[in-house]
């Protein structure tokens, strides 16, 4: 069952802020509030054209064959760490079909609407709630990267927040395992995850990271953890 292999490789939550660094603790409770049941992002997949765009994305990754193929009697897992509602994980795992296990996360509850067919999660992403090295693919598009970079500008600390965040993803992504981010330009005034980091001074690339790869006139950016001997 789904279900079961997910748990399979999580450890305990704890609580929503910790093992975050307490400077920033108070950011990631509000987060949490504002985009909770009753905040605006519970319902982003009701917006006007937010569905087309997530199917665009999708297949934008599908196309460019951006995902491992599964190993024999494994299945390639798959955690997207800002799911909203989580339609983007339910097509992703309608089109990758059952070798691959996907996981709507999110630091509010994804709804079960479209986070049934992925496996909804709630967690924090600075404290992610799995074993270290599991992860095949981590996906953050506008999630707590995007945030931790906003709080870095506006703390002037130097990306200190954005790069601890990049710190806990290559943790927990296998050797060779991808992060994928947003770096769409064509999004009015929301920055992309890509631009934040500029605006940060933040170089393309990130500590233990090889790339990005470029993907679909860079709509994302596509980062493989360093193996060992790199």
């Amino acid at each position: 069952m789904m279900l079961g292999e997910f748990a399979g490789f999580m450890k305990g939550n704890g609580s929503m802020s910790e093992g975050v660094n307490s400077i920033n603790a108070d950011w990631h409770r509000r987060l949490a509030e504002i985009y909770g049941p009753s905040g605006y992002m519970a319902e982003s997949a009701a917006y006007p054209g937010v569905k087309q765009r997530l199917d665009i994305w999708v297949q934008k990754l599908i196309e460019n064959g951006v995902f491992p193929s599964p190993d024999k009697g494994r299945r390639v897992t798959i955690v997207s760490v800002a799911a909203n509602s989580g339609y983007l994980e339910m097509r992703l795992k309608e089109r990758l079909g059952e070798n691959y296990l996907v996981v709507a996360g999110d630091i509010a509850d994804v709804p079960r609407e479209f986070g049934s067919r992925a496996v909804p999660a709630r967690f924090d992403a600075a404290r992610l709630p799995f074993m270290q090295g599991s992860i095949d693919v981590l996906i953050d598009l506008l999630g707590a990267a995007w945030h931790e970079a906003l709080a870095d500008e506006r703390e002037g600390n130097g990306g200190f927040f954005f790069k601890q965040i990049i710190a806990r993803y290559c943790l927990h992504l296998r050797p060779g395992g991808l992060l994928i981010i947003d770096s769409d330009r064509v999004r009015g005034p929301v920055l992309s995850t890509a631009a934040r980091m500029e605006k940060i001074g933040h170089s393309e690339q990130l500590a233990g990271f090889k790339g990005p790869q470029k993907i679909g006139w860079d709509t994302f950016r596509v980062y493989t953890k360093k193996e060992i001997t790199d």
